[in-house]
């Protein structure tokens, strides 16, 4: 199953207070993101299916949140645009291999098998730069699913 999005989602006014002007992109929002995602099920033992599958998800480049410094000028409050931070784009991939019948599914899965290290998230605490925190995906996880239904 193939998807995908594209967002071209921007201000139509001036935001000062917040530090946006018309046109700007809004934050966090991709102009595109797709997943590619694959399985395959067979016949295994007794009443149990096995399956394998993949998905492939990319998150395109977007821009980090707004923000405003107020400063006096002439006596009047005024709101000046911080920079934002261009924030990469980044792919992951996952596998999933278990068993599954009516009432049981086991499964083994890898998420983000290849430790991409993508930025969710960024906060610019003024230092020179634009030095700040991030926010990071979820690093490479392994696990096992155990699922019951009754």
């Amino acid at each position: 199953m193939l998807t995908g999005a594209y967002i071209d989602a921007s201000l139509t006014s001036d935001a000062p207070a917040a530090g946006g002007s018309n046109g700007d992109m809004l934050p966090y929002a991709p102009k595109w993101s797709t997943a590619l995602d694959g399985s395959y099920n067979w016949h295994a033992v007794n009443d149990f299916e096995g399956f394998v599958g993949a998905t492939w998800a990319y998150t395109g480049s977007r821009t980090s949140d707004f923000a405003a410094t107020a400063t006096v000028v002439n006596g009047a409050l005024v709101f000046v645009p911080n920079p934002r931070a261009e924030l990469p784009s980044y792919s992951t991939v996952g596998v999933r291999a278990g068993l599954s019948n009516p009432r049981w599914t086991f499964e083994l899965y890898c998420k983000n098998l290849g430790d991409e290290r993508g930025i969710t998230s960024y906060s610019n605490t003024g230092t020179p730069g634009n030095g700040g925190s991030i926010g990071l995906i979820v690093p490479r996880t392994v696990g096992v699913t155990v699922t019951t239904r009754f």
